[in-house]
C-alpha cells in the first residue's frame, strides 16, 4: 500500500478514547513526509541531502529483497551512491558511522533473540493464566462436593454460573 506524499501525526490521535470535550490543552503536530523515491514529494525534489538519502535507502532495501545480509547491503549502497555521485562527499566522510547506525537499528541475530524472549515471556504469562484458571475450578469443585451454593461458588471464585454449572 503506497503511503501518501506528506501528512501530519497528532500526539492526540495516539489515545483512544479521546474526544472534542477531552482535547489537550497542548497539542504536538508533526509534519511527515514520504520520502520513498516512488512518493515523488516536493521534498525530494527540491532537497539534495532528503533526495540521496531516499535513494540510499531504496539501495539498501533493494540489497536486503535479493537476499544480501543487512551489512553487505549497506557497504553496497554507500558504494553505489559514491560511484552515482549520490552524495558522493557525505559517503566517503560518514560511510562508516552510516553503516554503523543503520547496523544498530535492525539487526537480524539481535531481533530474534527479543522475539524469543518475547515468545517465551508471553508462553510464561498464558502458564500463569491457566494455571490460575484450573486452581479456580478447582476450588468450585471443592465447593460443589461440599454442596455450597452456586450463586456463592460465582460470588467466590468470579466464574461464570454457566462454567460452574458444566462443572456440575
Amino acid at each position: 500500500k503506497p503511503y501518501p506524499p506528506s501528512g501530519e501525526l497528532r500526539l492526540s490521535d495516539a489515545f483512544m478514547g479521546s474526544s472534542d470535550k477531552d482535547s489537550p490543552s497542548v497539542e504536538l503536530v508533526v509534519k511527515v513526509i514520504n520520502i520513498n523515491s516512488e512518493s515523488l514529494t516536493p521534498a525530494l525534489q527540491q532537497n539534495e541531502e532528503i533526495s540521496g538519502y531516499s535513494k540510499f535507502v531504496d539501495k539498501v532495501s533493494g540489497g536486503i529483497a535479493k537476499g544480501f545480509p543487512l551489512k553487505e547491503s549497506l557497504h553496497h549502497a554507500a558504494s553505489e551512491c559514491i560511484t552515482e555521485g549520490i552524495l558522493p562527499e557525505f559517503f566517503k566522510k560518514y560511510r562508516k558511522e552510516v553503516e554503523s547506525m543503520f547496523s544498530l537499528i535492525w539487526d537480524d541475530e539481535m531481533a530474534k533473540k527479543v522475539a524469543r524472549r518475547e515468545a517465551i515471556e508471553d508462553g510464561i504469562e498464558i502458564g500463569i493464566e491457566k494455571g490460575i484458571e484450573k486452581g479456580i475450578i478447582s476450588v468450585a469443585r471443592k465447593m460443589l462436593a461440599r454442596n455450597k451454593p452456586i450463586s456463592e461458588i460465582v460470588e467466590d471464585t468470579g466464574l461464570s454460573l454457566e462454567t460452574i454449572e458444566s462443572l456440575v
